[in-house]
């Protein structure tokens, strides 16, 4: 696995968390895995990394060219929104297409610095190489169904294309998140 030259790029990135939002470091860059059947994929990686915590969260989607942007904006699910709580950072989408439900992960990583854990995306990236290959989810969703939503609330019957329900907002009320 190598990263490609010049596809690094560090900064910060503001989240949403319990006290509003919170600017966090960030890093995107692109890597080429090699994969058992020997062909090469091409990923674009974003990590996400709290200082104060110390909580660490990434992503590696494959692309179908290296001069794709690697803008985080881009770069993150459309439709969706990442939540920093004390103990972990979670993403809440709405998933591709029009479905009654919200796909959440969570990660509660730990790493004394955002290069400790980009060595362990590498790492991991290695080892899931048979999951890149097979088209497979690097990280577990929960899913949460919205049960009572018919397809007449979820889809317009007035639109060529429906897109479903549209993730606009998350907030922390007591214990729990409220989903709007």
């Amino acid at each position: 696995m190598q990263v490609v030259p010049g596809s690094m790029k560090s900064g910060s990135f503001v989240i949403r968390s319990l006290s509003g939002k919170t600017p966090v470091e960030s890093r995107t860059l692109q890597v080429q895995v090699e994969l058992p059947n020997h062909n090469t994929a091409i990923l674009n990686v974003l990590m996400l990394y709290d200082p104060r915590s110390k909580l660490f969260w990434w992503q590696a989607d494959p692309i179908p060219s290296i001069h794709q942007t690697t803008s985080i904006s881009q770069m993150l699910p459309h439709n969706s929104l990442i939540f920093l709580t004390r103990s972990k950072f979670v993403m809440f989408w709405n998933g591709w297409g029009s479905a009654a439900r919200m796909l959440i992960r969570e990660s509660s990583e730990h790493y004394s610095s955002l290069d400790e854990g980009q060595t362990n995306v590498f790492h991991v990236l290695v080892d899931k190489r048979g999951d890149l290959q097979a088209g497979r989810f690097l990280h577990e969703y929960k899913e949460v169904t919205f049960l009572g939503l018919g397809r007449d609330f979820i889809d317009s019957k007035y639109e060529a294309i429906n897109r479903g329900l549209k993730l606009k907002d998350v907030t922390r009320v007591g214990a729990r998140q409220r989903i709007a």
